[in-house]
């Protein structure tokens, strides 16, 4: 016997959709805090990326000063496919690092992006074989922990200062 079909939701009376919009207001807006906080933090944060990229998480690896992929990585700006323009940050983070028009192209036209695609782009700047990931974060680490952290603290200052965001 053919199952019946269901709608893929649950209709909500009007008390019940406006709670539900107030949580998820709620959680959109603490995710969009993590990731301005995360980038605001006085030392260097490095983002590194072994796998599928998207939402919420590519808006956290792009709030990063160094993205790390691996070369098995994929980015996906799948947001209006899903009836979204976007969250926790990407507008800003997504056109810091490709520019105006190619942030409003990979928000408009959702697609999948490999990881040396993301490089090309700016969406990272370092692809290395999964072999080698774990290897390449360390020693990224290994040189912003080689400089003061009173000197990164003021270069991020100075540049979250000239983004309005300091």
């Amino acid at each position: 016997k053919e199952m019946e079909a269901r709608p893929p939701f649950a209709l909500l009376n009007g008390q019940d959709r406006d709670a539900a919009r107030a949580v998820e207001r709620h959680r959109l807006e603490a995710l969009h805090d993590t990731v301005l906080q995360m980038s605001r933090v006085p030392k260097p944060v490095i983002a590194g990326i072994n796998g599928a990229c998207a939402g919420a998480g590519l808006s956290l690896a792009l709030g990063a000063d160094l993205r790390i992929a691996s070369s098995e990585a994929v980015f996906v700006t799948a947001f209006a496919s899903v009836g979204l323009a976007g969250d926790c940050g990407i507008s800003y983070f997504l056109e810091q690092a490709v520019g105006a028009h190619r942030a409003r192209l990979l928000l408009m036209r959702p697609q999948k992006i490999s990881a040396n695609e993301a490089l090309r782009l700016g969406l990272v700047d370092e692809v290395c074989s999964p072999r080698e990931f774990n290897k390449a974060i360390t020693q990224a680490a290994a040189e912003f922990s080689a400089v003061s952290p009173f000197v990164h603290e003021v270069i991020k200052t100075r540049l979250l200062r000239s983004d309005g965001l300091g």
